[in-house]
């Protein structure tokens, strides 16, 4: 370019100008940003290049309707909730065949968890209010524990001592009902908000959390004097899963296609990020980050521990469900609507 020439965003200009010379050193000149661009860009890529990737791999044919997951602690057996064929399935994962083992546990499972010894499945079944408790040994029913109207969701506490069962209730409000593992005896029953839909417990063994997507709130358990506590939260809460260290709370927004993060100190969101469509099902990895699975899209998310970087992959039509495997190299999704479950890398 010729000394008397002078070229600005693109556009070649005569003579300098007066006004030329104005822009030029002017904040309206865009090659002041620059630099600063790119070290956004390069932060922005550094971030994303922390999260492994994402490697759909193959598909396990389950029953009708999958939905919940739960995985052996060696990471052999994998056990799924199928809904719409009412049966629970059950693989082994070192078998090269990969064929699915079928049992009864109640009209409609929605949601299973395995005891802290692994000997025992708790199956919530929805539309007969019964928790189903099978013998993993055979497979068979050991017991039935009648629970608030609708059971939904189930979990057992870390230290494996306590059963909770989210269930829709038989009023306006939901219940939250707190077992003995070892007996089967409710200990107690505590109000919930609306239409409870699943529910996270403290590794501390304090609390234990409801989403309530009838209500767009967060019900909170203190597991020692069994009072509640309620506070608002995204709009449409589906999954919820806490950090490893029980100081942030992670919520999936289903009407907004959002995951919110909250301090669990202060009860109050501190970060809010879009995911996939309609996320539903979310969970912790080991190593801390945050994975959605997102219905209306097709795909997983996976997010940072302060969820700033997210990397997304597709699986299948409509996941719910997603679960990682104790070493974290491995997430199983269910996919409601083909009826198998996605085995994906994580790489």
């Amino acid at each position: 370019m010729r000394n008397d020439e002078f070229r600005f965003t693109g556009f070649k200009c005569g003579k300098r100008s007066v006004i030329a010379n104005s822009i030029r050193y002017s904040i309206f000149d865009m090659r002041h940003f620059a630099k600063p661009l790119c070290i956004l860009a390069a932060i922005s890529l550094a971030f994303a290049s922390a999260l492994p990737r994402l490697e759909a791999l193959a598909t396990l044919k389950s029953g009708k309707g999958p939905y919940a997951l739960n995985l052996s602690r060696d990471g052999r057996r994998l056990f799924v909730a199928n809904f719409a064929s009412e049966e629970v399935g059950v693989w082994d994962l070192s078998d090269p065949k990969g064929r699915m083992r079928s049992f009864y546990a109640g009209p409609q499972p929605i949601d299973l968890a395995l005891s802290a010894a692994e000997d025992k499945l708790f199956v919530a079944n929805f539309k007969s209010g019964l928790v189903t408790v099978i013998s993993t040994r055979d497979f068979k029913a050991i017991d039935n524990i009648k629970v608030g109207g609708d059971p939904v969701a189930v979990s057992i506490s870390r230290r494996g001592d306590r059963v909770f069962v989210a269930n829709w209730g038989h009023t306006r409000y939901g219940e939250v009902d707190i077992i003995d593992a070892a007996n089967h005896q409710i200990l107690k029953s505590v109000k919930a908000g609306i239409r409870p839909l699943s529910l996270a417990a403290a590794a501390s063994g304090e609390a234990v959390y409801v989403a309530n997507a009838g209500s767009n709130s967060i019900t909170r358990v203190d597991l020692r004097s069994y009072e509640t506590r309620e506070f608002s939260c995204i709009e449409g809460p589906n999954g919820l899963a806490l950090s490893r260290d029980d100081k942030r709370l992670y919520v999936a927004g289903a009407i907004g296609s959002q995951l919110s993060m909250i301090d669990v100190a202060t009860e109050k969101e501190v970060r809010r990020v879009h995911v996939g469509k309609a996320p539903f099902g979310v969970v912790v990895h080991p190593q801390g980050w945050v994975a959605t699975a997102n219905k209306d899209d097709g795909t997983v998310s996976l997010l940072s521990e302060d969820l700033i970087s997210i990397t997304t992959a597709k699986v299948g039509k409509s996941p719910h469900y997603v679960i990682f495997s104790s070493d974290g190299a491995t997430m199983y999704v269910s996919l409601e609507k083909e009826n198998r479950i996605a085995v994906v890398a994580v790489r």
